[in-house]
């Protein structure tokens, strides 16, 4: 694996760990206070958007003419 791999994968890695740990705080916080049903409404529409974004990245990186 070349280093420019090294980085790449690095940088990806890291953009999820922050997307996660964010999402737990603020899930955790949200949990903490009482919002009823909303609490599930915002996990369910920030999983779905976060899967519908990365598949259509996915889809993009796999239809690239840089692979």
């Amino acid at each position: 694996m070349q280093i420019s791999e090294v980085v790449a994968v690095g940088i990806f890695c890291s953009y999820f760990s922050i997307i996660a740990s964010l999402f737990l705080l603020i899930a955790q916080s949200l949990f903490s206070q009482n919002w009823g049903g909303r609490v599930y409404v915002f996990i369910a529409l920030a999983v779905a958007s976060l899967v519908h974004t990365w598949f259509y990245m996915f889809e993009s990186y796999s239809t690239s003419s840089l692979r």
